[in-house]
C-alpha cells in the first residue's frame, strides 16, 4: 500500500535502481580517470624539470663560451688596430 500512496512500482524501483548504478559506475570511471591524469601531470612535471635543468645549463655554457669569443674578438682587434696604426700613410 505505501508503494501505491508514493506512486511507487517495483518498475519504477528498477529504474532509480539502474540510474543509481550507472552514476556509481560513472564515479567510479571519472575517478580512475583522475588518477591517470595526475599520473601523467607528475610525469609532465619531472620532465619538466629536467628540461629546465638542462636548458640553464645549456645557457650557462653559451654565456661561458660568448664571454671567450668577446675576448678572443677584443684581442684581434687590438692585433689589427696596432698594426694599422704602424703602417705608413698612404699617399
Amino acid at each position: 500500500m505505501p508503494e501505491e500512496l508514493n506512486g511507487g512500482s517495483p518498475a519504477r524501483f528498477d529504474r532509480i535502481e539502474r540510474i543509481v548504478e550507472v552514476l556509481a559506475n560513472t564515479q567510479l570511471d571519472l575517478q580512475q580517470d583522475v588518477k591517470i591524469l595526475i599520473r601523467g601531470q607528475v610525469v609532465i612535471g619531472e620532465a619538466l624539470e629536467r628540461l629546465t635543468s638542462t636548458t640553464n645549463q645549456r645557457i650557462n655554457e653559451l654565456a661561458e663560451a660568448q664571454k671567450h669569443t668577446e675576448e678572443r674578438l677584443n684581442a684581434l682587434i687590438a692585433v689589427v688596430d696596432g698594426i694599422a696604426r704602424r703602417l705608413p700613410p698612404t699617399a
